[in-house]
């Protein structure tokens, strides 16, 4: 989508900018977008028109959803396999990681999840 704005109506969300259900996503950049959508009307609530708050919100956004919405290169057909054959591979996957415990031994060692992305302060 060119833009996530037209007057005086903006985009949020999914509603803009819903990412693949693979990358989960979605929660994370609906509430950012929240946030930010907010501090920018907060910063310019002196204007009468809300449409340069919405510019500054899609600029500080659009490079967070471009981030989020790339897949590493076959993930998708990893995840939703077209043959029986990769449909056998990716049941006997998981049923040896959720056998082996592997998630809980790697969760211990990972770290917070979440980027170092910081967002504007907006004094909220």
């Amino acid at each position: 989508m060119p833009t996530w704005c037209k007057g005086r109506v903006v985009l949020l969300g999914d509603a803009g900018y819903c990412p693949s259900p693979i990358s989960g996503m979605g929660t994370s950049l609906a509430l950012t977008g929240a946030c930010v959508l907010a501090g920018e009307i907060l910063k310019r609530k002196d204007d009468s028109s809300p449409a340069m708050a919405f510019e500054s919100y899609e600029e500080v956004m659009r490079p967070r959803v471009d981030k989020a919405q790339k897949l590493a290169p076959g993930v998708p057909a990893m995840i939703y396999p077209q043959t029986t054959w990769g449909l056998m591979l990716l049941r006997g996957l998981v049923g040896f990681i959720g056998w082996s415990r592997l998630p809980t031994i790697l969760q211990k060692f990972s770290g917070p999840s979440g980027g170092d992305d910081k967002l504007p302060e907006y004094g909220f």
